[in-house]
């Protein structure tokens, strides 16, 4: 059973380990915090409680589980393309406000990147795909 998360828009640059240096580092804190915030909300609005009740009976305790967590990223206009790395790390504040909303460890997670892709609309999604191991 997969779990999918949308997330409507894509990361601040402020998130990315590449960065300048010049950077204040308040402002990379608020975005940490907004990412994780919406991220957690996103996830809150999904039947989190039939998703848990179809892990237990088939596997066990959903919080012992291992989790693949599989991103698509459409890239919003004028935004270029960001290496599988540094993507990684520029997600690692949405993972965390997800395992807030499940009540998941994040340890448990590993985290591959499916895609990159240029939205078609222009305005920047994400998809995460949690799929237990």
């Amino acid at each position: 059973m997969q779990l999918i998360v949308d997330i409507p828009r894509t990361p601040h640059r402020y998130l990315s380990p590449n960065r300048s240096s010049r950077l204040p580092k308040m402002a990379h804190a608020r975005e940490v915090e907004k990412a994780r915030k919406l991220a957690r909300e996103r996830a809150e609005t999904l039947p989190l409680t039939e998703w848990r009740a179809a892990l237990q009976c088939t596997i066990g305790s959903p919080r012992s589980m291992s989790y693949e967590l599989e991103w698509m990223v459409g890239w919003e206009k004028g935004h270029k393309f960001v290496d599988q790395d540094n993507l990684i790390a520029m997600l690692k504040s949405y993972q965390d406000g997800v395992a807030d909303a499940l009540g998941i460890n994040d340890k448990h997670f590993t985290t591959r990147i499916h895609s990159q892709y240029r939205d078609p609309e222009g305005e920047g999604l994400m998809r995460l795909v949690i799929t237990p191991i």
